[in-house]
């Protein structure tokens, strides 16, 4: 840790008069439940410390995650526990587990932000201590590994991801302000040893490249900051039309997870890029440049995408029939575990049965006999429907248009060991009325296309 010096308060005030203009600028945040991610770094104690001198701000929590990745990691929980205890905020902190042998940092990243989403409530807001060396050195990283220019926007002072309020209020202040904040104070703080490993790109950019540059180039600090805001610009412009694109689609197809691949490659590459980001960070997910680029090419040229964008969510991207369809694998279930897990009820003030699936509720009417649902695995791949002989189940699917990583969710509807309907694409019209009586509720992964039923499956 690193021990406060009996340095004198120079630009003491510099974080204290940001963090003041910034509550002036959004004084809709001091009425908010505040949360501040403390890792117990210099950034973050500046933060928080900061925070508690403001008298507008009550009730402060400090929220640590503990990613057990270095030998001291349960000592830094314990001395953040410390620190805020003596500040007067409350503290709460977890540990959590990555399984990751590529991208360590982008991992510890997510889950943080999964936990910090998980935590904080739709009326909070999480504070941030991200400064503007963070802010310089994600441009410049960015530019590097190729990134559109409307992907160097980086961050801003207040967003929201995965329904999360969050902010950053020291983006104008330096890390050097934040330390010399932390000495004035007599704040002892955590320091990463990790962070000095200059084989990890991100700290070879900061203690290598940045300090190169900056030497050589006096105003190379202030040509990214610049870059960014030009980025941030252009950026807003290109998320409009998307928004516009996104929202037309919608209102064709009735369905956040799909994008008709007719209309994206009808856009220029500028356009894609922007429908792709903004689509996939409405669902809470990401993609990195070289990937969004490859999907990008792959769809141009009419070739196969399918790729994982989430591993530990399992969320996949795949183009298939003219889509780009986003879903969420889920694995084989039965309705015992349904039912184990009582999501299943009576609705009340009528005579219906709503049963929670993996992709949404089927809702019938209640009939005479044993209602059973069952799913493709549990069955044999052949049918048989009554007046209709046997059909094979993978052809039905076909003439659905059914996703092929749906097809093992829907549900087989049996009364009394007769099939009588196959999800709500086709019914018994001895045992279901054509009105809507079944229902298959899953709009959030099913795309609204023509009506087809296939009524001659059925028969008296």
């Amino acid at each position: 840790m690193t021990q406060p010096s009996d340095a004198s308060k120079p630009r003491l005030c510099v974080v204290e008069t940001q963090l003041k203009q910034f509550f002036d600028k959004n004084p809709d945040l001091a009425q908010r439940q505040i949360y501040v991610g403390f890792s117990g770094g210099a950034d973050s104690s500046a933060l928080l410390h900061a925070l508690m001198q403001l008298k507008r701000i009550n009730n402060i929590t400090a929220l640590h995650v503990n990613h057990q990745l270095q030998a001291d990691a349960d000592a830094w929980e314990q001395h953040c526990g410390v620190v805020a205890k003596r500040l007067g905020a409350d503290f709460v902190s977890t540990k959590v587990v990555l399984d990751s042998t590529q991208n360590m940092e982008a991992e510890a990243r997510q889950a943080r932000l999964f936990w910090f989403a998980k935590f904080v409530d739709e009326d909070g807001v999480l504070l941030l201590g991200h400064h503007q060396d963070d802010l310089i050195e994600t441009t410049l990283f960015r530019l590097l590994r190729g990134a559109a220019l409307t992907q160097l926007k980086a961050m801003e002072p207040v967003s929201k991801i995965q329904g999360l309020y969050i902010a950053r209020p020291f983006l104008s202040v330096t890390r050097q302000q934040l330390e010399e904040y932390c000495q004035a104070h007599g704040l002892t703080y955590v320091s990463d040893p990790s962070n000095l490993d200059t084989s990890l790109d991100r700290n070879y950019l900061r203690h290598e490249l940045l300090p190169l540059l900056t030497q050589r180039f006096a105003q190379s600090r202030q040509a990214l900051l610049s870059l960014q805001a030009q980025a941030q610009a252009l950026s807003t412009i290109e998320e409009q039309k998307a928004q516009r694109f996104l929202a037309a689609q919608y209102d064709e197809f009735q369905c956040d997870y799909y994008l008709p691949i007719f209309a994206l490659t009808a856009l220029n590459a500028l356009e894609q890029q922007s429908v792709l980001y903004l689509w996939l960070h409405r669902q809470g997910l990401s993609i990195s440049q070289p990937l969004a680029m490859q999907v990008l090419n792959a769809i141009n040229q009419g070739d196969k995408v399918k790729c994982c964008l989430d591993h530990a969510r399992d969320y996949w991207l795949q183009a298939h029939h003219g889509g780009l369809y986003l879903y969420q694998a889920v694995k084989d279930v039965t309705l015992q575990e349904a039912f184990d897990e009582g999501s299943y009820r009576f609705e009340q003030g009528s005579s219906r049965l709503i049963i929670d699936l993996p992709l949404g509720q089927l809702s019938m009417p209640i009939v005479d006999g044993q209602i059973e649902v069952k799913f493709r695995h549990q069955m044999d791949e052949t049918v048989r429907i009554e007046g209709q002989g046997s059909r094979r189940i993978k052809k039905f699917f076909q003439d659905f248009a059914i996703e092929p990583w749906l097809r093992h969710l829907v549900p087989f509807v049996f009364i009394d060991g007769q099939l009588v309907a196959i999800a709500d694409y086709a019914f018994h019209p001895g045992v279901f009325q054509a009105d809507g009586s079944l229902q298959w509720h899953t709009q959030r992964y099913r795309v609204k296309k023509p009506t087809r039923w296939l009524s001659k499956i059925f028969s008296n």
